[in-house]
């Protein structure tokens, strides 16, 4: 009831899309077969709602009644909010590959420099864009985090291991980054053309 309600209000002011978050923090507003049901929506990871719905599969239906876009916010590397703190099931990636995470600050952040953790974000995007009806995947503003005072980012093992070929760690980082989106790009593009695939222009 409340998001039909605020598709309501969309369209009676005339906008064309939404950008609604489906994947907060390595968790799913949607049926995934790699990802957990988000604690979000009851409160406790890995709980689908009762009774059972499909939360993405509603709101893009939703939308389209409406002639709105549905555009699939996701966050590509926050993987635990309080990095002290994982409320996570046992079959979370935060168990299964504790390699694949860094802490910084106060959460934890899967490493965009391991290979294997830009093919898993890839995985489940793909997923969503074949079995769901998306107009649209959206990402935040950042890929690596803001920087914490004069702390580093903990990556150096990542770029011991993977970052030879770069004058510098920040042109590493940079490419990290770009091999992501230009993979992802290409991946979305041959499954649905008519995907869009933006990122919100300012970036870390």
């Amino acid at each position: 009831q409340e998001f039909i309600a605020i598709l309501d209000q969309v369209k009676a002011n005339n906008l064309n899309a939404v950008i609604v978050q489906v994947r907060p923090s390595a968790d799913a507003f949607f049926d995934s077969p790699y990802e957990n049901w988000s604690r979000y929506l009851s409160g406790k990871q890995g709980i689908p709602p009762a009774p059972y719905y499909d939360p993405l599969a509603f709101m893009i239906e939703e939308c389209h009644k409406r002639c709105i876009e549905f555009h699939a916010w996701f966050n590509p590397y926050r993987a635990l909010v309080d990095a002290n703190k994982n409320p996570n099931l046992t079959n979370h990636a935060t168990y299964t590959h504790p390699d694949w995470f860094v802490k910084y600050g106060t959460k934890k952040y899967f490493d965009p420099g391991l290979p294997e953790v830009r093919e898993y974000f890839t995985k489940i995007i793909i997923d969503v864009v074949k079995r769901y009806d998306i107009d649209a995947v959206h990402f935040d503003d950042y890929f690596y985090p803001y920087r914490e005072g004069k702390t580093e980012f903990p990556d150096y093992k990542s770029y011991t291991k993977y970052g030879n070929n770069f004058a510098n760690k920040d042109d590493w980082r940079r490419n990290n980054v770009n091999v992501l989106i230009e993979n992802l790009s290409k991946k979305i593009k041959a499954e649905k053309p008519y995907v869009k695939f933006g990122i919100s222009p300012f970036g870390v």
